[in-house]
């Protein structure tokens, strides 16, 4: 289960750590694979943990149904997907097939999935808007009924968003490309969550470890474990109990 149900995991972790990008699959292949490692340890060579006997544990269970969980998952992700093609498709026929782009001072017009990130876009009073942007300078009104079900159509000036496949108004637009807002939050916080995730996890890690230190230097300290002292010692407070009363004959 681990590397064969979870081989996905790795492939698309490796894929985005060459990307240096932090994704799920990377939080997921590194968290199954701690538990399954640790649970081999404890199995074969216990003594190699830095723990006692009574808190050893195995994690095989939590490994697999964390996989079977994200994988399953996965799959009705896929049947929504196939079941919502359709809308997909229509939403795809509202971007248009070129668009203007100002490159190296000069307009020209490539295909619509040639655009390329933070590119400078224009767009002529009545055409379609082929990407999701921000506008730089211009001002119009953008139809956005198709999308947002917006029967009016709304103002648009310099710093406002606009949305891929809406159509253009009597205004001429200059504007630069970007992912949605949605997205870019979602990377920002994917970006940051992996790595906080790791590190807490270290340091929880390390936490543990030195807290089961705690016993050992104690008993090589004070001998006890840190009982109370013996008797041997002078200033060594003594533990006084209630005498029993002495019965009569």
């Amino acid at each position: 289960m681990q590397f064969i149900g979870g081989w996905s995991f790795y492939t698309d972790a490796w894929a985005g750590l060459k990307r240096r990008a932090h994704n799920m699959d990377v939080l997921i292949a590194l968290g199954t694979s701690i538990a399954y490692i640790y649970s081999v340890v404890d199995v074969f060579a216990p003594t190699w943990l830095p723990v006692g006997v009574s808190e050893r544990d195995v994690y095989f269970e939590v490994s697999a149904v964390m996989i079977a969980f994200v994988l399953m998952g996965k799959t009705m992700e896929e049947i929504i997907k196939k079941r919502s093609s359709a809308a997909v498709r229509k939403l795809l026929d509202l971007q248009p097939a070129t668009a203007t782009v100002i490159r190296d001072g000069m307009e020209m017009t490539v295909p619509a999935d040639a655009i390329d990130k933070s590119e400078t876009m224009l767009v002529r009073p009545g055409e379609k808007i082929p990407t999701d942007g921000v506008v730089l300078d211009g001002s119009t009104s953008v139809d956005e009924s198709l999308l947002t079900g917006e029967s009016l159509p709304v103002a648009k000036q310099a710093g406002a968003e606009l949305i891929g496949g809406t159509v253009n108004g009597a205004g001429l637009l200059r504007f630069q490309a970007s992912t949605a807002s949605v997205q870019r939050l979602a990377d920002q916080v994917t970006g940051w969550f992996v790595p906080a995730v790791v590190v807490i996890a270290v340091g929880a890690a390390g936490r543990q470890g030195g807290n089961h230190q705690g016993p050992a230097a104690g008993r090589a300290a004070g001998g006890n474990g840190g009982r109370w002292p013996t008797s041997a010692s002078p200033s060594a407070p003594v533990r006084m109990w209630p005498r029993r009363p002495a019965t009569s004959s």
